[in-house]
């Protein structure tokens, strides 16, 4: 697996400053692209073209939050599919008795119960939110401490995503 981290010699963060990234993206670009390697080898117009194509996937990756978290979580090997991921069996309780919120609301429809039902998941992704966790994973020389900040991470993460599938569930419901 390709660290992006490492490609683009920033440090492994879920926080990042996005035009310090633009910037060493743009410079690669420069120096990568095919197009200012045509007097090279074949070899090496092919190196440049892979490079290139890295540049381009590494940026993809690291400028969306969601996929930069993945990313950083696969690089950790913390990343798992989300059905081998267990979630805290609390969450999950509270997860259930939405769902039963939201079969209720499709048998007994209620402005206000879907209104109360939206203020709810809203509230519950705010108390998920990753990037209220301390960023500096590389500044502390205390593994444990690393990788305790790599647990919380992929919690919040994992019960964002089933936060989010929740979300679309009751807005595909309120469309119809």
């Amino acid at each position: 697996m390709v660290d992006y981290f490492k490609f683009f010699g920033i440090k492994p963060s879920i926080k990042i400053d996005d035009a310090k990234l633009k910037a060493i993206f743009y410079e690669n670009t420069k120096k990568f692209h095919p197009d200012l390697h045509g007097n090279s080898s074949d070899d090496s117009q092919n190196d440049f073209l892979q490079k290139s194509v890295l540049n381009n996937k590494a940026y993809k990756i690291i400028s969306n939050f969601n996929s930069r978290v993945n990313h950083l979580l696969e690089v950790n090997e913390m990343s798992e599919e989300d059905q081998k991921y267990q979630l805290p069996q609390q969450f999950l309780m509270e997860m259930m008795d939405m769902n039963d919120e939201i079969e209720s609301l499709e048998m007994n429809f209620s402005e206000e119960n879907q209104l109360n039902l939206v203020k709810n998941i809203n509230s519950l992704l705010m108390n998920v939110d990753i990037e209220t966790i301390d960023n500096d994973l590389i500044g502390s020389e205390n593994e444990k401490e690393i990788k305790n900040k790599l647990e919380k991470i992929r919690e919040l993460y994992f019960k964002k995503k089933y936060l989010l599938r929740i979300q679309d569930s009751l807005n595909k419901f309120a469309t119809r």
